[in-house]
């Protein structure tokens, strides 16, 4: 399922109002390990906006307002703003699970493993334990 939103900076620049918007592809968004300033500059780039200008300055000051979220994304709006954090751990912690729903299924020939609630709980903290060990070497 793709995770998608639609990020709008509305801001007035010499008399004029512009709404510049990007849909960003939040899934390549977090593999790249962008973070909020990348959408700024996205939303310029992507409207023309140079990033050497007045213009661009005042873009960079306004607030980002989300709409249209897709897939995991819906989860984490609300009236137009968007828990991007939330997001990020969100999706990690998706992508583990599917991972060890595959090693249960594997190595336990569990089709549920929402249905043994300690053994998930047990493998998803094995989890972050070798993430947090490979981080730290």
């Amino acid at each position: 399922m793709k995770n998608s939103i639609v990020a709008t900076i509305p801001f007035d620049f010499k008399g004029v109002h512009h709404t510049p918007s990007v849909t960003i592809d939040l899934d390549d968004f977090i593999k790249r390990s962008q973070t909020i300033a990348n959408i700024y500059s996205s939303v310029a780039t992507q409207n023309q906006v140079g990033l050497y200008s007045y213009e661009h300055e005042v873009l960079m000051a306004s607030e980002i307002i989300f709409s249209n979220p897709e897939g995991f994304a819906k989860q984490f709006f609300n009236d137009s703003d968007f828990d991007l954090g939330g997001f990020q751990q969100g999706y990690h912690e998706q992508k583990a699970m599917t991972v060890l729903r595959a090693i249960a299924q594997k190595h336990m020939d569990l089709d549920d493993l929402d249905a043994n609630q300690p053994l998930k709980d047990a493998l998803f903290e094995a989890f972050h334990y070798g993430q947090e060990s490979s981080s730290s070497s």
